[in-house]
């Protein structure tokens, strides 16, 4: 048990998960369908099952070959009311296509309805005679078809597959389900009466320490040309040699009258994906890969982070030297020599951040940099587009444009704090990207598991060298027989994939293993040559092929692929040691005809960023805010000081106020000081200052009830000794309806019994100041007698 401590982790890290779950209230998406059927096996028709069967009488099922066990035996009981009630139900799927194993899939379900040998599907299995009943229906339903023809490629790529698979399988009789799949039903037929011939085909190799010479892809001869950018005979690596083919073929390509878009360059790994990428980006190819879409590897993109980690953190020496070096390269197009090179490096390590804002001006770019660190998130972005004038460098527009959707979802479903956005960055950024741009003249460049479905003119397969056997090292979970009690409750152990399972008690799930493992790899082939319409060109590995006494054996499983296409080859006797381009079918130059799309394109070349607080005004509180009557500037400056005032009750609390309106969007940072200094002048006016200590009591926008239900609610009642005195906060200029409103608050409380009344309004802009006290007006002549 070596792996008794790897089982122990596992164990502990699905404690963990189990807390987790429990803590946040959620169900992890892969547990649903171990839920589901643990129902659905303990009920002949679950309750949820008869009511899907009422609304759906039809199921279609595709992708069957990469659907699991748990998923098929929860989807059959709709299937079997489907087929018991008369209607039609569907699966398709192409055992051939199965590259999800990984993932549950089990090819072998399609197989076997295929065949129809259901009972290699319950037989020996948890609940068998439950699944049994159910499939009963479906052997009595199941009508196998066979879909053969291929409208996608044209002949001599059909022919190919056709011919190659068939070598594979009939050279690989050991492995049952492999030629089960690959027999005499699966070769794919041409379109009866289409005229789809002059598909090309070329197999090529390379090698460590291969020459830099071009080849003649016409007569596959060395040429005396090195590739592009050489000028002396050198040696290559593998790696090397390889990228410098993918890119022969493409200029080749495009000398035929193919366009960059008619060309897919499939990878059987992410890592190979990237090297190529990478290659061909650096020489000014537009491409579409996985990284090519992602909005981390854009340089507008990075400019803004670098931009934001500044003023989230000014001292973040990295985030300014990358800041400083993005400004130079993407907004000024120069790349940094020497000299610049060493003066970023000073500014980023000088603890002024001065210096580093003032370099920015030197190139050319006034951030405002006061103003502009109080902006939200959204705005900030919006500002750092338009002063750098990001919008078309690099051809990276739709970058922007997504980013600018990812930061306004953030700050309206979380906050505005910079800080967060960044950390939300650093988790998320590896699966922020933008749409496929439609129509862009571009190669793409993708997984074998990504193309899937998908038909290019052109496919390219660098690479072709995926093994076909389990990978060294890779762990086997295993099942371990119910007579083995070593290992006490423990059924499921992890082993090391080694031959020296054959003589072990799990030789049988090791042979299986082997087998699933070979045919996975093939079915990735398979997929692969599947892809091109016109022409397909393959490069493997000639490591193990240039010596014949070194040469692997043409019989027994073949280790790769590329010793699949060599025992192919020899087997067509077309091999030859030293020769590595081979052309099996040659095409005709042609140019496709591109359909043009109706739809209209707008091209966005400017974005412009303005201060919107200085043209629109949100509604954020209603009239206790905004003056929307009057439009004017003061007007609104003097609502916010009446909401600052009506939630003060004493002088200190001041502060706490004004940040509290910054967070309710009130009031922005800039405004903070000029009204904090209007306040304080209220605060400390010498007829008002008392009112605002604690040597009184404080009651602000409290409502008077009165005998007729009459609401009165004067701006602020404060209680000083056995005197009440009544403020108002008006906008001047002072009318007589001030003094008549306070007069009728005044009245109100000499009836509950106050005899000192006094009266306070107070004017902002004038700072004006009027008081009396209450003289005892008669109730009758305010209109008040109750």
């Amino acid at each position: 048990m070596p792996h008794l401590y790897k089982v122990s982790l596992l164990n502990e890290l699905e404690k963990c998960l189990q807390e987790i779950k429990l803590d946040k209230n959620t169900v992890h998406i892969s547990e649903f369908n171990k839920r589901i059927i643990d129902i659905v096996l303990k009920e002949p028709v679950p309750f949820i099952y008869e009511r899907l069967g009422e609304k759906y009488k039809h199921i279609l099922i595709d992708e069957f070959q990469d659907t699991s066990v748990l998923q098929w035996n929860n989807l059959l009981p709709l299937v079997d009311n489907a087929l018991a009630s008369g209607h039609f139900s569907m699966v398709v799927g192409d055992a051939k296509q199965a590259i999800y194993r990984w993932r549950g899939g089990e090819m072998e379900q399609i197989l076997h309805l295929y065949k129809g040998s259901t009972e290699q599907l319950y037989e020996n299995r948890r609940h068998g005679s439950l699944i049994r009943e159910r499939y009963e229906s479906v052997d009595q339903a199941l009508e196998p078809n066979n879909l053969s023809t291929n409208y996608r490629s044209r002949a001599e790529i059909i022919d190919f597959n056709n011919d190659l698979f068939t070598f594979i399988s009939q050279g690989h009789p050991e492995f049952e389900i492999f030629t089960s799949i690959y027999d005499k039903d699966f070769a794919q037929q041409i379109p009866p009466g289409s005229d789809k011939s002059g598909g090309h085909i070329q197999v090529m190799f390379t090698h460590d320490d291969d020459t830099n010479y071009t080849y003649d892809l016409n007569s596959c001869g060395r040429t005396d040309t090195y590739y592009a950018g050489y000028n002396q005979k050198q040696l290559l690596t593998y790696d090397e040699s390889m990228l410098n083919m993918v890119l022969q073929l493409v200029t080749h390509a495009q000398d035929e009258g193919y366009e960059l878009k008619d060309m897919a360059i499939l990878c059987r790994t992410n890592v190979k994906s990237k090297l190529i990428a990478n290659f061909l980006k650096e020489r000014r190819y537009d491409i579409i890969s996985q990284d090519s879409l992602s909005l981390q590897f854009a340089e507008v993109i990075n400019l803004i982070i670098a931009m934001f980690r500044v003023f989230n953190r000014p001292n973040d020496t990295l985030a300014k030297s990358e800041a400083l070096y993005l400004v130079y390269k993407v907004a000024l197009e120069k790349v940094p020599d020497v000299e610049m090179t060493r003066t970023i490096a000073e500014i980023a390590n000088d603890k002024e951040n001065q210096l580093f804002f003032d370099q920015l001006r030197e190139f050319g770019f006034e951030v405002q940099e006061r103003e502009t660190g109080n902006l939200s998130i959204y705005e900030l972005t919006e500002k750092l587009i338009r002063v750098f004038s990001l919008l078309g460098k690099n051809n990276e527009s739709e970058y922007l444009f997504r980013f600018l959707d990812l930061v306004l979802e953030y700050s309206l479903k979380n906050s505005n704090n910079l800080n967060n956005f960044l950390a939300y960055w650093d988790v998320q950024k590896d699966k922020l990207s933008i749409n496929t741009p439609k129509d862009r003249n571009a190669i793409t460049i993708t997984s074998i598991h990504k193309s899937k479905g998908l038909a290019y003119p052109i496919v390219i397969i660098p690479f072709a060298d995926w093994g076909t056997e389990p990978k060294r090292g890779s762990l086997m979970w295993s099942q371990l027989p119910e007579e083995i009690t070593v290992t006490g409750k423990l059924r499921s152990v992890a082993v090391n994939t080694s031959s020296k399972l054959e003589n072990t008690i799990l030789a049988q799930q090791y042979s299986t293993e082997i087998e699933k493992t070979f045919i996975e790899n093939l079915n990735m082939l398979y997929v692969a040559l599947t892809r091109p319409m016109d022409r397909l060109y393959l490069i493997g590995n000639a490591k193990d092929l240039l010596e014949e006494r070194k040469a692997p054996k043409l019989d027994g499983q073949a280790k790769n692929v590329s010793h699949l296409l060599y025992r192919y080859l020899v087997h067509k006797d077309m091999w030859e040691f030293g020769k590595h381009c081979y052309q099996l079918s040659q095409g005709k130059p042609q140019v496709l005809q591109h359909r043009q799309g109706n739809e209209r394109t707008y091209f966005v070349d400017h974005l412009t960023s303005t201060d919107w607080e200085q043209r629109l005004k949100i509604k954020q509180h209603a009239n206790n805010v905004f003056d929307f009557e009057t439009q004017t500037v003061q007007r609104q400056q003097n609502r916010k000081l009446h909401y600052a005032l009506a939630r003060i009750a004493f002088a200190p609390e001041l502060n706490k106020v004004l940040r509290q309106m910054v967070y309710e969007g009130i009031i922005s940072e800039r405004e903070k000081p000029e009204v904090s200094q209007k306040l304080n002048h209220v605060l400390r006016h010498p007829k008002l200052s008392r009112y605002f200590t604690n040597q009184v009591a404080v009651e602000h926008e409290k409502e008077v009830l009165d005998a007729r239900a009459y609401l009165y609610k004067p701006d602020r009642i404060v209680f000083d000794g056995d005197a009440v005195v009544l403020i108002e906060f008006k906008t001047p200029p002072p009318e007589p309806e001030h003094r008549y409103r306070l007069d009728h608050y005044a009245v109100r409380f000499r009836q509950l019994g106050y005899q000192k009344v006094k009266c306070l309004l107070y004017y902002f802009e004038t700072e004006e100041v009027m008081e009396w006290h209450y003289g005892g007006k008669k109730a009758l002549q305010l209109g008040l007698e109750i």
